[in-house]
Order: structure tokens, then C-alpha cells, then sequence
């Protein structure tokens, strides 16, 4: 299975995040933009890449401007790896992942794991 690309994950996230604050359902948005709602679950999670024109016309549909689906995101390049490496905000990427979690116990011990990782990560780089 390929890894899905940190930005398409969080374009994905934050357009479920859009489409639940509307009220909009998976099926809805799915009539709107002419896909399924299968198609709709593809985007959200990341596993299929909304293309421009199609982010153009989600954009439309809800009202919103595309710098929407990009923020949060960090661009950042190192010594090692002179491209920049685009990653997603670990704060916004907590949020999302534990929000549908309603064990307050789970949730509190994923926030804890995605903490840690966050940190391990930012240790690695300054070493």
C-alpha cells in the first residue's frame, strides 16, 4: 500500500473537518461534486488526492478560499535533505485523529503517544 503524502492527509482532514462543521454528509457533498460518497471517504482519508479542479469547486461549494485546506501546515528543509519537507502540524493532526475517539481515556493515551512522537521528532532534527 503506498504512504499517503502528509499534505493530501491533511487536505483530507481538513475537509472532513469543513464538511462536519457545515452539516454536510459524506453522501451530500458526494451529489454536489458528482462522486461517490465512497470517493468523498477517499479524499478525507488522504488515500486519493483531490485535484485542483475539484478543490476548486469544494472550495465553491462551501464558500471557502483554498488556503483553507493548507493551513497548518509547515514547510520546512534541513542540511541533510536541501528540498523543502513539507510536514503537518502535529497540534492540528492530534486534534483531528483524537476527535472521534470517545474514550477519554484512549484519547488521553493517543495525545500522549502523538506528543511524544512530535517531540522524538523535533529531537532528531536538532541532532
Amino acid at each position: 500500500m503506498a504512504e499517503v503524502h502528509p499534505v493530501d492527509f491533511h487536505c483530507g482532514a481538513r475537509l472532513r473537518q469543513l464538511r462536519i462543521s457545515a452539516g454536510v454528509s459524506q453522501e451530500a457533498l458526494g451529489n454536489a461534486l458528482g462522486v461517490t460518497f465512497q470517493q468523498i471517504q477517499k479524499y478525507e482519508k488522504g488515500t486519493n488526492r483531490i485535484s485542483a479542479s475539484r478543490l476548486y469547486e469544494i472550495c465553491c461549494f462551501f464558500e471557502v478560499s483554498s488556503t483553507y485546506f493548507f493551513e497548518g501546515l509547515a514547510r520546512e528543509a534541513s542540511e541533510d535533505n536541501p528540498q523543502p519537507r513539507i510536514q503537518a502540524n502535529a497540534a492540528y493532526l492530534r486534534d483531528q485523529l483524537t476527535a472521534s475517539i470517545p474514550d477519554k481515556n484512549v484519547r488521553r493515551a493517543v495525545t500522549g503517544l502523538i506528543a511524544a512522537l512530535a517531540r522524538s521528532e523535533d529531537a532528531s532534527d536538532a541532532a
